[in-house]
């Protein structure tokens, strides 16, 4: 359970019994990280009248607990706003309450500002209340999900618009439920084969009913357009913050794009703790450092062709690799083969065992002269945080060398594909083995 006791704090019925000064800047957000975010934007911009937003499910009460903890006075209200479980899939009676519930917050808030981490989904099915009662709408960007429609023809992009059933769902659902039934298949009046149909007809009903296909249709043809909202990317802002301005161009019709990354704003904390980590492992300028992350495929297969790269670079440079693995998804498997690595190379490839840091603030502070790394958003803001830098993605490697007739790796290189190809519209980035 959350517990709310701050002085400015609220829960959405709590709030709807005190005054909210109007024409406030309303800021959303789910996590942590873009708590964070929103505030270094208010700072730099120096926005006044603030509001936040925290929306939550009961599935998780400690992110939002971290959150209520820890806002800063920049918000004159945060109000907490629970949401049904799943938020963002497809289910026609709890998106019927969301959008009740983002109808309360604008007609209590009375916002004239609105800024958003997202633009899919539920928080599209927000912007299109918002859009509709003249609200201006301000995109923030968090991370490379922000990009994510660049990499999309337009035709994939509007996809989902339209809600269809597909005839194979029905036949497909019919099979495991209707055609049980001997009554179903041949005329036989038997009381045993009434009651198996009944039973089963009410299964295949409810089956039916409640498939995301189903969803998706009666969402899509529901006459509320703002609940349709929910199926498309909405791409309408007015405004948007971005690290990369001039892809966000090519994607949303905003009509002003601002350049804002929130690696300008440097924390003391962080700094330091990037600094100790540098000490500590002999991090200079002349190394590499290797973001490791996890994906649904083999990991010796990942490890040994990890290694194949390692050599390759250790071969031609007098410096050393240090590797960051993935702070919580790490496999057992991989950890200890990186540890083999480490022992086997006779100190120059080194496993940084800290967790909890900001890798940029490390690249920063280091001046590492290369980042390598398979899909990491790291790969791309390194630029940001040090101009000089080289980043590198293996990408390309793993795609190439990975076997895809081991069913282990069909989930993980679907996914790869599809990161990479977000990646692909950076230029900073050079994909090894291309």
């Amino acid at each position: 359970m959350l517990h709310i006791n701050r002085s400015k704090a609220y829960t959405l019925d709590n709030i709807i019994k005190r005054k909210v000064k109007k024409d406030s800047n309303l800021f959303v957000i789910s996590n942590l990280g873009q708590l964070n975010h929103v505030e270094s934007l208010i700072r730099k911009f120096c926005y006044k009248n603030n509001v936040l937003i925290v929306v939550y499910t009961e599935a998780n009460y400690h992110v939002p607990q971290l959150i209520h903890d820890q806002f800063s006075d920049e918000f004159s209200s945060v109000i907490f706003l629970k949401l049904p479980k799943s938020p963002n899939s497809y289910n026609f009676n709890n998106l019927v309450k969301i959008y009740k519930s983002y109808r309360r917050v604008i007609l209590k808030v009375r916002p004239k500002k609105i800024f958003l981490n997202s633009f899919q989904h539920h928080y599209a099915v927000f912007a299109s209340i918002a859009k509709k009662k003249n609200i201006q709408l301000f995109l923030v960007e968090e991370g490379l999900g922000t990009y994510r429609l660049g990499a999309l023809s337009p035709k994939e992009i509007q996809d989902n618009q339209h809600g269809k059933l597909d005839v194979n769902l029905i036949k497909k659902i019919s099979k495991n439920t209707l055609e049980k039934s001997e009554i179903f298949n041949r005329s036989s009046k038997i009381v045993e084969d009434v009651n198996i149909l009944i039973k089963q007809s009410k299964i295949f009903a409810s089956q039916l009913y409640l498939h995301p296909e189903t969803q998706k249709f009666l969402i899509g043809n529901f006459p509320n357009k703002n609940l349709k909202a929910f199926l498309t990317p909405f791409l309408d802002f007015d405004f948007s913050y971005t690290a990369f301005p001039e892809k966000t161009k090519k994607i949303f019709s905003s009509a002003h794009h601002y350049f804002y990354s929130a690696y300008e704003e440097q924390d003391e904390k962080q700094i330091s703790y990037a600094k100790n980590i540098i000490n500590f492992y002999g991090i200079s300028n002349n190394d590499v450092l290797y973001l490791s992350q996890h994906y649904q495929i083999d990991s010796q297969e990942y490890l040994d062709i990890v290694y194949n790269i390692f050599s390759n670079l250790l071969s031609s440079s007098c410096g050393r690799i240090y590797v960051k693995l993935h702070p919580k998804n790490e496999k057992k498997e991989v950890f200890e083969g990186f540890l083999s690595m480490e022992k086997k190379s006779d100190g120059r490839i080194r496993i940084i065992r800290e967790s909890g840091f900001l890798i940029e603030e490390v690249i920063r502070q280091s001046q590492i002269k290369s980042v390598i790394g398979i899909t990491s958003s790291a790969l791309v803001y390194s630029c940001i945080v040090s101009p000089n830098i080289q980043a590198y993605s293996v990408a390309d490697i793993l795609l190439r060398e990975l076997d895809r007739k081991n069913k282990n790796n069909n989930k993980g290189i679907k996914m790869l594909k599809q990161h990479a190809q977000i990646l692909r519209q950076f230029n900073n980035i050079v994909f090894l083995g291309s």
